[in-house]
């Protein structure tokens, strides 16, 4: 490209600007350079579009601190004036000196202790107007900041990046700031055997050719991590931002500072492309240059390397300098299948380098299923970036990266010992087993408590040492197994000071993903070639595979599971009382019991079959919750109190709502206000303090750490369950005015018609602040966070949201005439507590799309009614539209005249339904998950 061509871009294109949806909350993005310039406005405007955390990387802490408070300022300014509140943006400055690769490997290793980076920006960059070199390894500055250092933090990033997109299920994002100036060098060093050497001689050293040839490389570099790097993990690419008056020439003469002020472009328009390459643009700019919101092609060097000789030249160069500091031996390749690197390590075979072109993986290459379900989305939105673009969950993990464990391996004619040998062999190492095994305990066993954790211990040391009881060892590795899955499926990465990636190798452990199929594929193994013998053992690990197709979203493969452990629970009568086996024993078969009882009532009402356990099968005491508790006081409590509880809810539910007679009952006031007060007699009242939905004593969370999210939990079930009951007055003004049961004036029947009505939005309101404030507290996407909080919030907001239509209606508007100052409580309650908590409840599902699928329809067919409530809203209109539409007289005058044709006034009324009408219309949820789930 020509100079002339260079200043007529500068001065007459303008970048886009970012796109207004585009939305941020939930990610981590790192930004070097941010104290100043491009670096620094593309910080602010991460922050401005709901960055979750912002890493600033700087020299100068204090500047980066004033960037900070800055961003601070401008935050908080905002959200006194907006309506959508989000969470503060997490700021963190780290320091970095890209002089000092001991400071970037220091960075690096801090960076790869984080639980999620989504997105890393290398902006910063040197322009030095004379030779100099740095002391560490008097390599020439240039050279050493602009290339050597920001390709090792770009490889030190890379783990994480990986270790994200694979948790997220979408790639992520690394974007580095390149100059036009790559096209304006020759590059003869290229030529000479040693590049390096030839640019650190102080005699070849020429300002403009040096900055450009450190460019340059900069650009080899990232188009060859491109080869060893796939899409579908890490999109990385280039952007040139033009010349921006942005302080780099800050050591050059007044005149290359005026000429910056009179051609470059501002920061904000530096930050708009930087931030539209490293959010905006799709998988397709993986390895490629972007100048204007476009790919554009290199310069001519890096264009006419057509073998791509220079281009590994340079790499290999690159490399061997970077190993002084970091090893990095899975970067060393020589483009070749197998690469010379594999070949000299003995591994050949194992060669995973692509000759061809990095493209996305196929559905079959992304393994059996797939989570990718598209909308009709652009690619931008696949991304996950846009506020109401799902986001395409994709599988980056192939199934030849894993072993599969060969099935010859077990044999059921061997002995119990030496199978059981066979199965150790086919597990990962002890210690990974054991790290996944106090992970069960501390995330996920909270949510079922079905395993008592000392016996299980005992069992499980004893097995490893195989002194276990022989005749259920295979059963007792398959339990082993099914909770380890679980483990694995409820963490995004593992602890950093865990033993996991301390002292095991990296290519079988780097991701939970890889982790968990070769898990589920050892599993299947086994559960094939078992004995086919009943035990608890077996309803067990049974169980705990229903969990985790119902974590995954298989909901009816998961159901058909459960039916299968109902039927083993059935063959060891389960269901009954056990005389004369010990307390301990028989509170452990009830615990089991009644796991499978919440979840078949549950699951039947979700799928509209009936119950697998009949209600008159329930033999068995409910659990005494007397195996551990934490104080003797009055008001007991142990590890199993809220699941206690949670069987109660079960029991009510199943007696009242998920009886035959509720489809009558529902709309009869005397029942339903009995039903109420019933549920607060037996369930709510006798709470125990810590447990109380007003005001609990929270005093008990130091000694039982995990109660904070039962708590929450068990609140939640017990709002949807009091809004379960309310459930049939979701639109009062269509409903009789007389009941069977009450002889009332028309008028005193309608008014509890509308206090039901308010009521059901008061208990849905409360049901989606619990699934809310669950969402919040998950530090690692807890298992229980897979299902029930965003089908609670699809629910909540599915039944809010015919509340709503429902005030819209032509009968609503009739009635808010005669009553004048109710319909103003409503309207008041509608407009601005109802419609702010529905905004919210709606954002932070979207928000949730990518790493659920349950959220991520549910947003999908929320949306248009979400869009409805939100133009409503910022019109600031009554609810009662339909009234605006007539006069008082009007309204009498169609009343009295019952043949006038008032179809014109129904426009709501006469539209097709919402999807997610099927929420009040059906009576389950199958046709939810039917068109989603199918694996």
């Amino acid at each position: 490209m020509t100079f002339a061509g260079y200043l007529f871009r500068q001065i007459f294109v303008h970048p886009n600007q970012l796109p207004p949806h585009l939305d941020l909350s939930g990610r981590t993005i790192l930004i070097t350079g941010a104290s100043s310039g491009i670096g620094r406005e593309a910080a602010i405007k991460c922050a401005q579009y709901h960055a979750s955390h912002l890493i600033l990387a700087v020299r100068n802490v204090a500047k980066g601190e004033e960037v900070k408070n800055q961003i601070l300022q401008q935050i908080n300014s905002l959200r006194l004036s907006a309506t959508n509140q989000k969470k503060l943006c997490k700021i963190e400055i780290w320091e970095i000196d890209l002089t000092e690769p001991s400071s970037v490997v220091k960075f690096g290793q801090r960076a790869q202790s984080l639980d999620q980076l989504d997105v890393a920006i290398l902006n910063a960059g040197i322009f030095s107007p004379s030779f100099t070199t740095t002391p560490a390894t008097g390599h020439e500055t240039m050279l050493q900041v602009n290339h050597l250092s920001n390709a090792l933090l770009s490889a030190l990033l890379l783990p994480v990046l990986q270790r994200t997109a694979q948790a997220q299920g979408r790639p992520s994002r690394l974007t580095f700031t390149s100059s036009e100036v790559h096209m304006w060098t020759p590059f003869k060093e290229g030529t000479k055997p040693v590049i390096f050497n030839e640019i650190n001689d102080p005699d070849q050293f020429e300002l403009w050719k040096s900055y450009a040839n450190s460019k340059l490389l900069n650009v080899f570099w990232a188009q060859e991590l491109c080869h060893h790097i796939k899409a579908d993990e890490v999109i990385i690419n280039l952007l040139n931002p033009g010349s921006v008056d942005s302080g780099l020439h800050r050591d050059f003469n007044k005149a290359v500072q005026m000429f910056d002020k009179i051609v470059g472009r501002t920061p904000d328009e530096g930050a708009r492309l930087l931030l539209d390459a490293a959010l905006v643009q799709g998988i397709s700019t993986h390895g490629k240059y972007l100048s204007e919101n476009k790919v554009t092609p290199t310069g001519d060097v890096v264009r006419k390397d057509e073998k791509g000789k220079l281009q590994i030249k340079v790499w290999n160069e690159t490399v061997e300098d970077l190993q002084r500091h970091a090893s990095l031996t899975e970067l060393s390749c020589d483009r070749k299948t197998p690469c010379q690197h594999c070949v000299s390590r003995g591994v050949a075979g194992r060669c995973s380098y692509q000759e061809t072109k990095p493209k996305p993986p196929t559905s079959l290459e992304r393994g059996e299923s797939s989570d990718s379900d598209s909308f009709g989305m652009d690619e931008s939105s696949e991304l996950g970036y846009m506020k109401h673009g799902p986001g395409a969950l994709q599988e980056v993990e192939r199934a030849n990266f894993v072993s599969r464990p060969r099935k010859k391996q077990f044999d059921p004619s061997h002995s119990s010992q030496q199978n059981q040998r066979t199965i150790q062999r086919m597990l990962p190492k002890k210690p990974i087993i054991d790290d996944l095994i106090a992970i069960f305990f501390k995330e996920v066993n909270r949510v079922y408590e079905m395993i008592y954790e000392p016996i299980f211990m005992r069992d499980y040391e004893l097995w490893w040492s195989q002194l276990h009881d022989t005749g259920t060892n295979t059963d007792f590795a398959l339990l082993l197994l099914r909770l380890c899955i679980l483990s694995v499926q409820s963490i995004k990465d593992f602890d950093k000071d865990s033993n996991i990636q301390e002292n095991h190798p990296v290519d079988t452990l780097n991701s939970p993903v890889k982790l968990e199929k070769r898990l589920c594929r050892i599993a299947e193994d086994l559960d094939s070639r078992r004995p086919r013998k009943h035990s608890l053992l077996v309803v067990q690990h049974m169980f705990f595979h229903v969990c985790y197709l119902k974590n995954r979203g298989q909901i009816k493969d998961s159901w058909l599971v459960l039916a299968d452990t109902v039927r083993e629970a059935h063959e060891i009568s389960l269901h009954l009382e056990r005389p004369g086996v010990s307390e301990l024993d028989q509170e452990l078969w009830r615990r089991a019991f009644w796991s499978l009882y919440i979840w078949d009532r549950f699951m039947s009402t979700f799928l509209g079959r009936w119950p697998l356990v009949p209600e008159d099968h329930c033999d068995i005491d409910l659990p005494h919750d007397n195996i551990q508790a934490i104080t003797t006081s009055p008001n007991i409590l142990t590890q199993y109190t809220d699941r206690l509880f949670q069987v109660h809810v079960a029991r009510f539910i199943s007696h009242t709502i998920g009886s035959k007679a509720w489809k009558k009952d529902q709309y009869d006031h005397a029942i339903v206000t009995k039903s109420i007060q019933l549920f607060e007699e037996n369930i709510i009242r006798r709470l125990p303090p810590a447990l109380s939905v007003t005001n609990p004593d929270r005093t008990w969370d130091i000694a039982l750490p995990s109660l904070v999210v039962k708590r929450e939990t068990l609140h939640m079930t017990i709002y949807s369950a009091v809004a379960g009951l309310y459930r049939a007055f979701s639109n009062p003004w269509e409903l009789p005015t007389k009941t069977t049961s009450i002889d009332e004036e028309n008028e005193g029947c309608d008014d509890l018609n509308v206090s039901y009505y308010c009521n059901l939005m008061s208990e849905l309101c409360k049901v989606l602040d619990s699934s809310m404030r669950l969402y919040d507290m998950r530090p690692s996407s807890q298992t229980e966070g897979f299902f029930m909080a965003p089908m609670s919030i699809v629910e909540a907001l599915s039944q809010i949201g015919l509340c709503f239509r429902a005030a819209q209606s032509l009968q609503a508007a009739q009635w808010s005439i005669r009553n004048c100052e109710t319909a103003r409580k409503i309207d008041h309650q509608l407009r601005f507590d109802i419609c702010e908590k529905f905004r919210r409840a709606f954002r932070m599902l979207a928000d949730h799309s990518s790493e659920s699928k349950i959220a991520k329809h549910g947003a999908h067919i929320l949306s248009e009614i979400a869009s409805q409530i939100g133009s409503h809203y910022e019109r600031e209109q009554t609810v009662f539209v339909a009234a605006q539409n007539f006069s008082h007289e009007q309204l009498n005058i169609d009343m009295s005249l019952p043949g006038e044709d008032i179809s014109a006034y129904q426009t709501i009324e006469e539209n097709e339904p919402f999807d997610w009408t099927h929420f009040i219309t059906s009576p389950d949820r199958s046709w939810f998950f039917e068109d989603l789930f199918l694996e």
